[in-house]
């Protein structure tokens, strides 16, 4: 049976779905009578990959071209054993030793926004994850390995299918095979800093499949009472401290309050339960503020920010810096309420300012979120991505901006050039002149540095 295709790129990501795929020799196939047929690569990162050590074939997926002159020689060349891999396969691939926040929306997420793309969102589906093996690193982090594939397998419906398993001796027909989680993920910077998706309500609809899936009744407003602050290794020993005084306070102003130490939660589902009867998940910026995804709609997430993050340009210039980070993602809800802590102005967490911001969103949840049967969010959008916006596209600023430099610094932020600004993807670090964002680097040329200091005074 001959092979079929559709490309259907959606928000300038490629995506494509085939039908009657095969797979031998270690290489997938597209089977046609049409000798001018063309197929496009599609990327199967949902982020940047920012190891370098993992060849492109690894993660770029544009299968092999077999052309026939007819359906007998198609029939003849498949007159063998064939294993059928029915229903629909989502191909991605996905870092085996990857905690958990980048293995949801780093791989997971990506790969459920190309389903999306295609079919009902609520459809099971095979996971096909190519796994990919960093040489001689491993994550410190229990939450990683099997424990993610076994999550990203619930969420499917179906056992997982690990392409680096598939018997090389051995002809495997998919049925259905959907790709293209290319520059999908919540690592990704792109000229509008907002994960793909916010259109459709994908985020929403990602969490409402995993309750689903694992069979949590979500609860309203008035079932929801507890406050979670987010344990963290971003914190100093004195931030620490002072978080868990404030959840005294809190306890003893009759709010129920925890201190959540993720690692204690071995279960995915305990950790879906507690965010379920939650109103309020406050953390520090990096993936172990991740998990706010997961709470209902009309909840508050606080973003505390971090003065703990460290890089080559950071520790060769010992520079103090402050910064709210996975805005991308915050932005994407169209449901939760997004609150952030003024790290920039605070340079720590101070007790005072901190449970002040944490009584403000306990207000404004009594008051509005509660009670409100029509909730629109009222989406918080911090300057510097205003500032990075009106950089990128803002037709005011045609004639000052040097475009070629811009998607310079972006392809260097997704790695797809290699510049060492993977690991300083976050876009406050160009407002604020951190390294290397300033004069002693030559990553923005001098045009757009005009530009951007324009931009910063209006």
């Amino acid at each position: 049976m001959k092979s079929l295709y559709e490309f259907k790129p959606s928000e300038n990501i490629k995506r494509v779905k085939y039908e009657n795929i095969y797979f031998l020799n270690n290489e997938f196939y597209f089977l046609t009578l049409d000798k001018n047929i063309q197929l496009q690569e599609v990327k199967l990162l949902g982020g940047p990959e920012h190891s370098d050590c993992i060849n492109k074939n690894e993660y770029i997926f544009k299968p092999n071209i077999k052309f026939f002159n007819n359906e007998k020689e198609i029939n003849n060349f498949l007159n063998k054993e064939i294993i059928e891999i029915k229903g629909i396969s989502n191909y991605f691939s996905h870092y085996y030793e990857h905690n958990i926040g980048h293995g949801l929306f780093d791989a997971l997420y990506p790969s459920f926004l190309t389903l999306h793309n295609f079919f009902y969102e609520n459809n099971n589906y095979t996971n096909l994850i190519n796994l990919l093996h960093v040489p001689g690193w491993v994550c410190p982090m229990k939450c990683t390995k099997d424990w993610v594939l076994l999550i990203m397998e619930k969420f499917s419906g179906n056992k997982n299918l690990l392409k680096n398993n598939l018997d090389k001796n051995k002809i495997y027909k998919f049925e259905i095979l959907i790709a293209g989680s290319g520059y999908c993920g919540y690592s990704i910077i792109n000229k509008k800093y907002i994960t793909p998706g916010k259109d459709f309500n994908s985020l929403s609809l990602f969490r409402n499949r995993f309750y689903n899936k694992y069979n949590i009744q979500r609860k309203n407003t008035y079932e929801r009472n507890n406050i979670i602050i987010i344990e963290s290794e971003r914190y100093s020993t004195q931030e620490k401290n002072i978080l868990l005084e404030i959840k005294k306070k809190l306890n003893s102003e009759n709010f129920n309050c925890e201190f959540i130490n993720w690692k204690n939660y071995v279960n995915f589902k305990e950790q879906l339960e507690l965010l379920n009867s939650s109103y309020m998940h406050i953390s520090s910026s990096g993936t172990s503020m991740m998990n706010f995804v997961f709470l209902n709609e009309k909840s508050v997430h606080i973003n505390l920010g971090t003065n703990n993050y460290t890089d080559y340009y950071q520790t060769k210039n010992n520079e103090e810096r402050f910064l709210l980070m996975d805005i991308p993602i915050s932005l994407l809800s169209n449901d939760i309420y997004i609150d952030y802590y003024n790290i920039f102005v605070h340079t720590k967490i101070l007790f005072e300012e901190v449970y002040n911001i944490i009584l403000k969103n306990i207000k404004y949840y009594n008051t509005y979120l509660k009670n409100t049967n029509e909730f629109n969010v009222n989406i918080k959008i911090p300057n510097f991505v205003q500032v990075w916006r009106d950089f990128c596209l803002s037709d005011v600023y045609n004639d000052l901006r040097d475009e070629n430099n811009i998607n310079e610094i972006i392809m260097g932020m997704n790695n797809d050039i290699n510049n060492g600004l993977v690991s300083v993807r976050w876009i406050e670090m160009i407002s604020l002149n951190y390294s290397p964002f300033n004069e002693k680097y030559n990553f923005i040329s001098p045009k757009n540095s005009k530009l951007l200091e324009i931009i910063k005074k209006k």
